[in-house]
């Protein structure tokens, strides 16, 4: 899980040489919660595919305030049966 500044501290974690993508265990899931654009979300879907990852773009809403108070809006995109699996996650936050 990561929530970061944007696009650029994204691809260093991401796709870094000692990124999530090189180093996570087949089957896992990456929930990115930072803002982004899109088309960048798209990409690091099909990369992580590639690499036998889920990726599921999930920003998040609100404020510390909002986190404090168990009060963040998120929201997700991916298949279905991959949001059911981390419904738990996203109850927590």
């Amino acid at each position: 899980m990561l929530s970061v500044t944007g696009p650029d501290a994204q691809k260093d974690i991401l796709l870094g040489e000692d990124g999530v993508f090189v180093h996570a265990k087949t089957g896992a899931f990456i929930l990115d919660m930072s803002t982004t654009d899109v088309a960048l979300s798209k990409n690091f879907a099909k990369l992580a595919a590639s690499n036998n990852l889920t990726y599921i773009d999930s920003p998040v809403f609100g404020s510390k305030d909002e986190s404090w108070n168990g009060k963040l809006d998120i929201v997700w995109g991916g298949d279905k049966s991959v949001g059911r699996k981390l419904n738990t996650i996203f109850a927590a936050i």
